[in-house]
């Protein structure tokens, strides 16, 4: 979409798809109060001593598209050092805020814990997929950070083949099936990266055994990015993301474990799932 602001602070929006002002409109005004939002959860962590690593629409939305309003997003994503996470959740706490997600979260074996007070809602991650599989840390993840910028003075972001890396993770942990915003994030990273920085791309996630999961998602990614017939063993997968409807149950069990990378993975999620549920 094209969007033009006049002079005088008057938003006209030009869109090649109509009806979607209003959306644009709310778009822009909700990362405005998320951006506040942010930094301030981001300053009270970082007064705590934990470095704070922005993940998703609060990290992409000014950086990757012309406008942070073409970038929905529903809640701030932030993550931690998985050693720093109780100090964190801590330093949330203090600026009143509380852990409304599932009893499961509360536990270590968990990869993030969804924080909320009035109008704000923080996801708060130890790690991008499960901690006890490999790929709960990318190596040199933390090294490779750089700052944010003037937006988050305290913040770091990921390097963009790291960025990359998360974004497709996200991406395959939820089986492929997820709002399409985040298949376009993907795209348009990928689009910056040389050839050489997507060698780099594969070499990381075999290191981190998500190699299948990113494969999985560049090839949706591509098809969703194209007008090319889409092949048969993709079909359901397709027609759930443009139709955001959930899968079954039994559906999501076999894709996850197709997404794997190796029995051992399968065996450290398996054993991740339980511990999640006893609340360790």
């Amino acid at each position: 979409m094209k969007f033009a602001v006049t002079v005088w602070g008057r938003l006209r929006i030009k869109s090649e798809l109509k009806g979607f002002g209003q959306d644009f409109l709310a778009a822009t005004l909700f990362y405005q109060r998320s951006a506040a939002i942010a930094r301030q959860a981001i300053d009270a962590i970082s007064l705590a001593g934990v470095p704070v690593l922005l993940l998703k629409g609060i990290s992409l939305a000014s950086r990757i598209y012309t406008d942070p309003g073409e970038r929905p997003m529903s809640d701030i994503d932030l993550l931690v050092p998985s050693s720093g996470h109780a100090d964190a959740s801590a330093a949330l706490r203090r600026l009143g805020y509380w852990i409304a997600g599932p009893a499961a979260e509360r536990g270590r074996f968990h990869h993030a814990t969804t924080f909320k007070r009035r109008a704000a809602a923080i996801d708060l991650h130890r790690s991008i997929v499960q901690p006890l599989r490999r790929g709960a840390t990318i190596a040199g993840l933390w090294d490779r950070a750089r700052p944010a910028g003037s937006a988050f003075p305290y913040a770091l972001i990921a390097d963009p083949i790291d960025e990359t890396l998360l974004v497709m993770t996200h991406i395959a942990r939820h089986e492929l099936v997820v709002p399409a915003i985040g298949y376009v994030d993907g795209y348009r990273l990928l689009m910056v990266l040389d050839d050489e920085q997507r060698s780099q791309l594969f070499e990381r996630a075999a290191r981190a055994q998500l190699r299948r999961g990113l494969e999985a998602v560049i090839a949706m990614t591509d098809l969703l990015a194209t007008d090319t017939v889409c092949p048969q063993r993709l079909r359901a997968i397709h027609r759930s993301v443009i139709e955001q409807r959930r899968l079954p149950r039994s559906t999501q069990l076999r894709r996850k474990l197709s997404l794997l990378d190796s029995p051992a993975e399968a065996m450290r999620l398996a054993l991740g799932s339980l511990l999640e549920k006893t609340g360790w």
